[in-house]
């Protein structure tokens, strides 16, 4: 075989290989870790946005939503993303504590999956809050519940209609997820104190988000899509 040949019926292999292994890199390097994994908190550099999180899946609570990742952007356009980690017991919810640089964000949305026997589905649950975190500080931002339920016609889906099954057997697509924030900044930093002695000795501020009404008129709004931070499954039929 010609020299010409073999590289041209190896390119399609190595140029494959190539991008999954970018792929690969690029997924690993792209989410952050909380910031209390390790049991200590630094604010010489960052400050710390904390909040918690409870799931609820009222359309099959079988499926209980589990969150793997959370997105959000800074006021100048920046996105970040955060992996978070197994639900907190002594808080009986998801706790967040996500380290950034002072500023204004939008917390654009979270996703996650369900496991029921061998069903598993997507979803997103958008949010669109806005906080702001001062220089080297610790700031509470609220308890946010998420819950899917019953989606009437016109209602952003909570995931995509396929796979078929997956997706209608866990409620996600024929779901919406309603999301509030509530105010439990005395129980819940006492119980965030008493588990990382690290954060004890901080003045943890209070500035609970403000959620919206109507999630999917903000989500079409100019600037709202975009690679990193778009969110929601699409247009589809109603019917379903």
């Amino acid at each position: 075989m010609a020299m010409k040949d073999m590289w041209v019926s190896r390119t399609p292999g190595f140029i494959l290989l190539t991008l999954v292994l970018f792929a690969l890199s690029g997924c690993a390097a792209s989410y952050s870790e909380m910031a209390l994994k390790s049991g200590e908190i630094d604010t010489g550099t960052h400050s710390v946005a904390l909040f918690t999180v409870v799931t609820k899946n009222e359309l099959k609570p079988e499926h209980i939503p589990t969150l793997r990742t959370l997105r959000l952007r800074s006021v100048s356009g920046r996105y970040y993303r955060f992996r978070f980690d197994r639900p907190d017991e002594a808080l009986s919810a998801y706790l967040v504590s996500i380290a950034l640089p002072a500023g204004r964000y939008t917390l654009l949305a979270f996703d996650g999956e369900s496991s029921f026997y061998r069903l598993r589905g997507r979803f997103t649950v958008p949010l669109y809050l806005d906080f702001e975190l001062k220089d080297n500080s610790i700031t509470y931002l609220g308890r946010i519940h998420a819950n899917n339920r019953k989606r009437g016609k016109g209602e952003r889906r909570s995931g995509p209609l396929l796979p078929h099954i997956h997706q209608k057997e866990s409620g996600f697509a024929s779901g919406t997820f309603d999301v509030t924030v509530l105010d439990k900044y005395d129980g819940e930093i006492e119980v965030i104190k008493e588990r990382f002695p690290s954060v004890a000795g901080f003045n943890i501020e209070k500035a609970v988000m403000v959620g919206v009404d109507d999630i999917q008129e903000k989500s079409n709004a100019p600037g709202a899509g975009g690679e990193a931070g778009e969110i929601g499954s699409g247009d589809s039929p109603d019917d379903y």
